[in-house]
């Protein structure tokens, strides 16, 4: 992320559950350190661990129904945007052919005469 002239990184510590009890030690190494010295970072001890969610069988019913709109939606997008590419290619195509018409029409009616 930048932020008016310097830039921010972010990272993510993934651990497995036996080491969730233990502190871990982030170092930092830059070719601009002052002085030297590298950053360390402190990643404290955590006494608990994070819940896993699950899901009720009868919530997963209502999933289904909720996205129903959502899957409409995206069929209504998918298919817009098939007959509107189909369009623009027969638009193209008729436009071609104009031009085509047009370019062998000035030849072949001209009246210059090469002999």
């Amino acid at each position: 992320i930048k932020t008016s002239d310097t830039y921010m990184k972010f990272s993510w510590l993934t651990v497995n559950e036996k080491s969730m009890d233990k502190e871990h030690i982030c170092i930092i190494k830059h070719e601009k350190n002052k002085g030297g010295v590298d950053q360390e970072i402190l990643f404290p001890s955590l006494p608990y661990t994070t819940a896993t969610a699950t899901l009720d069988p009868r919530c997963i019913c209502n999933l289904y129904t909720t996205n129903h709109d959502s899957l409409q939606q995206l069929q209504l997008t998918n298919t817009s945007a098939y007959y509107t590419y189909l369009l623009l290619l027969l638009i193209s195509t008729l436009y071609f052919s104009i031009i085509t018409c047009c370019l062998f029409r000035r030849t072949v009616c001209s009246s210059e005469k090469t002999f």
